[in-house]
């Protein structure tokens, strides 16, 4: 008697059992012992439509006289198909939610992927803003340090001309002094030289007189 709870063996249920084993290879006890239920009476009967349906598909058929395929065996295939084509589906369907909670999983990481490059774009736009107006302020600050250079060379240029000038100005002055006192000595020396010489002739003719005059009174004492 067939087990009430687990309902009756279906040709679906021999199919699963028999898991592609050749129906004319096995027997109903078998399919039982796999099964753990059935009654033998609906087992054989499933499994006598599935060796009809074997031998028929390996005896050549001719095309005037086709035998019907038994209405067990084509609902059975199309179930056994439809909870394959089920099953694929279901699996199909299954990897297509992983991946669609991969790309979802990966799409939100983008998304803040790209929140943190918008602020890390947005962070060094500032620092760049930064820069340049830091940029700006040193050109500045350079231009009014070379103005402020230039102006302090013509301070210094003009200063060295005038010193140059006042410093060549008084080496004609002193090379004039010089010249000057060279004159000056040189008239000295000269005047000196002519009192010198003036002086020297004097004193040769006071001596020329003083000899005259110590001659003289000798000369009278010789007289008789």
């Amino acid at each position: 008697m067939e087990n009430a709870n687990a309902g009756p063996v279906t040709m679906e249920d021999v199919l699963g059992a028999l898991n592609g084993t050749d129906p004319l290879n096995t027997s109903a006890s078998k399919i039982r012992a796999i099964l753990g239920r059935g009654s033998f009476a609906t087992l054989q009967k499933h499994l006598d439509a599935l060796r009809a349906a074997a031998k028929a598909a390996q005896e050549p058929v001719s095309l005037s006289a086709v035998p019907s395929a038994p209405p067990e065996v084509i609902a059975a295939l199309w179930s056994a198909a439809y909870n394959a084509a089920g099953h694929q589906l279901a699996g199909k369907l299954a990897s297509c939610m992983t991946e669609r909670d991969a790309l979802r999983a990966a799409a939100i990481a983008a998304a803040d992927d790209v929140a943190t490059l918008a602020a890390q774009v947005d962070a060094l736009e500032q620092e760049t803003a930064a820069a340049h107006a830091s940029s700006e302020a040193a050109l500045a600050d350079c231009a009014a340090a070379r103005k402020e250079l230039q102006a302090h060379q013509a301070r210094d240029s003009a200063d060295r001309m005038r010193l140059a000038t006042a410093a060549e100005a008084d080496v004609m002055a002193a090379r004039h002094a010089l010249e000057m006192e060279k004159r000056d000595r040189t008239i000295e020396r000269q005047t000196l030289q002519s009192t010198v010489n003036s002086l020297t002739d004097q004193i040769g003719e006071l001596k020329a007189l003083l000899s005259l005059q110590a001659r003289q009174p000798i000369a009278q004492a010789v007289q008789p």
